[in-house]
């Protein structure tokens, strides 16, 4: 047995003898190579070769980039200048490949929130600002940009505009696409038809809301199915009734909701609804459906972003002769020009991504392309913006920009963790009579209160 025992290993020294003589041997023939002199006669040439040619076969590997956006149903022009820009960055850098991945509003605000609770964050992911996405930046799951952005973007991006939807936070997070902005859009034809006039300013509104009842035509479209639209309507309100400045304060719990004017507001919606303003059954309304009445021209009035302009002013739409944008009409207090909107959304790179310095560099091409889109009206990027050629409605959006005096980003952006469903719990509920206004503003006050 003590034998067998020594052979066995024997055996085992010999071979590490043999692997450890072929380790030399191996070194000896790569020194050989770098002198050019190795029995093979392999040359440095041939070895500069062997290496552009491990080179190239690192450079030939693909970046994956995990990009998460929001769906954008029944937007064709928004979906092709999405995949037209991330075609053209997959040309001009072969090395990289995204993978895109859409949801639908409500159904992505839960897979963010979960990503981030999980830590399994894609690469780059649209998401809203501020407020939705403060917690993101506090526990540090997503990457500070200052110290990534290119001279380029420092040199040609409007900061001041990024600014507004970054603002709570200490430093830039997101890069925005654009400033978007909550306004009227009006059915000329059929106030023509019905020779009824378009409203300049609140009391007018009411004014046209009954002169449509009349001739069985209710005014205003109302898509309750997602809350926000319904939400849009009382947040105008309180904005043209307390002003920008006084619903940031709010906003940001400086200040409380329990004010007179926010209770103006209400009771004004309140209003509306009692005078049978809003399309029959809007509460059970999604927002395609919505669209589709207004651009088949079936509608009078419907307050939706301005993103909506290319869609329907697409001239193969009933309503896009007679469509023109307005300011949502004022009460006359001095806030006529404040508007609902902002850089509400933009676009964030996920801290544990593997590929920072790659997914700043493609968020921020990414944006660029989408500024320089038609789709992008009035992009955060220093791009030229021609209206001229475009249909009249783009011209009054550009009025109305140029005369917007402040800006409120949607309220349930701005708002933190629950505060904001609840908001438009309480404007639905309002907006349903389920809730008088009274009731409403105590639960306004409890946000206003909470800590």
């Amino acid at each position: 047995m003590k034998n067998s025992t020594k052979k066995i290993w024997g055996l085992l020294l010999a071979l590490i003898i043999i692997v450890s003589m072929a380790g030399c041997g191996n070194d000896a023939s790569t020194d050989n190579m770098t002198d050019g002199n190795d029995a093979g006669g392999t040359t440095n040439e041939q070895t500069s070769e062997q290496a552009n040619q491990e080179n190239n076969s690192e450079e030939k590997e693909t970046i994956e980039i995990e990009l998460w956006n929001i769906a954008t149903a029944g937007d064709d022009k928004l979906n092709a200048a999405v995949e037209n820009a991330i075609k053209t960055i997959e040309s001009e850098r072969p090395d990289i490949k995204i993978n895109l991945s859409s949801s639908d509003g409500d159904a992505y605000k839960t897979k963010i929130k979960t990503a981030v609770a999980a830590n399994e964050m894609p690469d780059i992911f649209y998401t809203w600002l501020p407020g939705y996405s403060q917690a993101f930046v506090d526990s540090g799951s997503v990457l500070k940009l200052d110290d990534y952005l290119s001279q380029d973007a420092k040199d040609n991006i409007n900061m001041e505009a990024v600014q507004s939807g970054n603002g709570t936070y200490d430093g830039i997070y997101a890069l925005p696409i654009e400033v978007k902005m909550g306004v009227l859009y009006c059915n000329t034809q059929l106030f023509d038809e019905y020779n009824i006039q378009v409203p300049d300013n609140y009391e007018e509104l009411l004014t046209a809301v009954q002169a449509f009842n009349e001739v069985g035509i209710q005014s205003i479209n109302a898509p309750g199915k997602r809350i926000w639209p319904v939400m849009w309507l009382y947040d105008i309100l309180a904005v043209k009734t307390v002003g920008a400045e006084a619903s940031i304060s709010a906003l940001k719990k400086e200040a409380s909701f329990d004010q007179e004017g926010f209770m103006e507001a209400a009771l004004k919606m309140q209003e509306l609804v009692d005078a049978n303003a809003f399309v029959e059954g809007a509460i059970g309304l999604d927002n395609p459906e919505a669209d589709a009445e207004f651009m088949n021209g079936n509608v009078p009035m419907y307050f939706m972003g301005t993103w909506a302009a290319p869609t329907f002013a697409d001239p193969k739409n009933p309503v896009a002769e007679g469509l023109i944008a307005k300011r949502f009409p004022g009460v006359g207090n001095g806030f006529d020009n404040d508007m609902l909107g902002g850089t509400g959304d933009g676009y964030m790179v996920a801290d544990s991504s593997e590929h920072k310095e790659e997914a700043v560099w493609v968020v921020e091409r990414f944006t660029k392309l989408m500024c320089e889109s038609d789709v992008t009206l009035f992009p955060v990027w220093n791009v030229e913006k021609d209206f001229s050629g475009m249909a009249p409605v783009f011209n009054d959006l550009n009025q109305i920009f140029s005369e917007a005096e402040g800006f409120v980003i949607w309220w349930d952006t701005y708002m933190n963790g629950d505060d904001a469903q609840t908001h438009k719990n309480l404007v639905l509920e309002l907006f349903a009579e389920v809730k008088t206004p009274e009731e409403f503003m105590e639960g306004m006050k409890a946000i206003s209160d909470k800590q």
